[in-house]
């Protein structure tokens, strides 16, 4: 059910006239983040958002794909900018050069498309330095998430953190995101 879903997700967008746009990275990531907070989810979200941790790592970035596919001109300038200088905020790039980031971007759509507030919360707060939600838990996991498959799993987690896992947990999750690696590369070849 979760892979037809991401396949239709995947289907609504065409990103290809963003040549800087690259969909390969952009689909791993998002099942990368996705794949790794559902399975830290049990340990820390109510059992009645924990559907939500799943979305929201797939979702978090959803409005990069929006802009690449609606302004591709603009998007590809962006990510061209950053890509030639690292330390440019990307967001800042986007709003000079559309008037909106693709935080807003993907915000305005998933609440377009009606989502469960703890799915669009989770998917466009997570950059939040101070996030006001009623899913703060849920927001956190996909920040942890997301900075501990940007650091490839390692242990001990070296970045800051508001949510304290037993390591034992973060052991065994960071050997089964490690050993579905290959196949969410694929999958994400496939979303491309």
């Amino acid at each position: 059910r979760v892979m037809a879903a991401t396949l239709l997700l995947a289907e609504q967008f065409d990103p290809s006239r963003c040549p800087a746009f690259e969909p390969v990275r952009y689909w791993y990531k998002s099942v990368q983040v996705a794949y790794c907070a559902s399975r830290l989810a049990p340990k820390v979200i109510p059992e009645e958002i924990r559907d939500a941790a799943y979305l929201g790592g797939l979702l978090h970035n959803i409005g990069l794909l929006v802009i690449a596919h609606c302004f591709p001109e603009e998007t590809h300038r962006a990510l061209s900018l950053k890509n030639e200088d690292s330390e440019r905020s990307l967001t800042a790039l986007e709003r000079g050069l559309l008037g909106f980031d693709h935080y807003a971007a993907g915000q305005m759509l998933l609440t377009e498309w009606q989502l469960p507030k703890p799915v669009i919360d989770s998917a466009t707060l997570f950059h939040s330095i101070n996030p006001q939600s009623d899913y703060q838990l849920l927001i956190q996991l996909v920040q942890f998430t997301l900075n501990w498959a940007q650091d490839s799993f390692d242990l001990p987690v070296t970045f800051n953190s508001s949510i304290d896992f037993e390591e034992s947990v973060l052991v065994r999750v960071a050997k089964e995101c490690s050993n579905e690696q290959e196949q969410l590369h694929a999958f994400a070849e496939l979303l491309s």
